[in-house]
């Protein structure tokens, strides 16, 4: 099993008062380029330990008006679309190889969590 560098809900802290400044900038940032209605901002955590080689996947039902998210191993995948990512400090190099990271101009942008286009509506 992974051992996970996130915090369990209860511990992950919730969005604050001292978060205003750079809620505001992220706004700004993202209007800047155009992302304001295709970005937004999730409180990274988890439930539950997911393997290196695995993917947190959704599925969803609108008629039941459900979204469920299971771990699904990578090599089993074979398109996807990744819906959260988690952005990594500059001078980290606390990437897994083995993780699905898109590399985007340099930045590593760990995928945490996807959806097939057949399994989400």
């Amino acid at each position: 099993m992974l051992e996970s560098t996130l915090p369990g809900f209860t511990e992950a802290e919730a969005l604050g008062e001292r978060d205003a400044e750079f809620i505001a900038e992220l706004r700004d940032l993202l209007e800047r380029h155009g992302n304001i209605d295709r970005f937004g901002l999730c409180l990274l955590h988890d439930h539950f330990p997911v393997q290196r080689d695995e993917l947190l996947m959704e599925t969803n039902d609108p008629a039941t008006r459900t979204l469920t998210s299971t771990p699904q191993p990578i090599s089993a995948l074979a398109e996807f679309k990744g819906t959260m990512w988690r952005l990594h400090r500059s001078e980290s190099g606390d990437v897994s190889p083995t993780r699905t990271v898109q590399v985007l101009r340099g930045v590593p942008c760990e995928i945490l969590q996807g959806c097939k286009e057949d399994k989400c509506k």
